[in-house]
């Protein structure tokens, strides 16, 4: 079976292409028009975030443009609001 993942859209859609979770090609379609993007693959996509801090710390700032606090806050939210549903709880979490 394909070992792909596509996203839908109402105008088009994206076709990342097999191993999705490691690809190094997308293809954008849009109408009847469709253009492919190769990257190579990085390792881990931590490099992404580790790039970002370096920057950062070399401009002398504590917070990221790309990634504010206000925004990390509201995903930690929404995690615990999900493994709170869930009911998910790890051994050192206290009652």
């Amino acid at each position: 079976l394909p070992n792909d993942f596509t996203i839908y859209g109402k105008k088009g859609s994206i076709r990342i292409f097999p191993c999705f979770n490691s690809a190094t090609r997308a293809a954008l379609a849009l109408a009847k028009r469709e253009t492919t993007v190769f990257e190579g693959f990085r390792r881990n996509g931590f490099e992404y975030q580790i790039e970002e801090v370096v920057r950062c710390i070399s401009e002398g700032r504590i917070e990221s443009s790309v990634m504010p606090h206000c925004d990390t806050l509201a995903n930690m939210r929404a995690v615990d609001m999900i493994r709170s549903e869930i009911g998910l709880r790890f051994p050192f979490e206290k009652d």
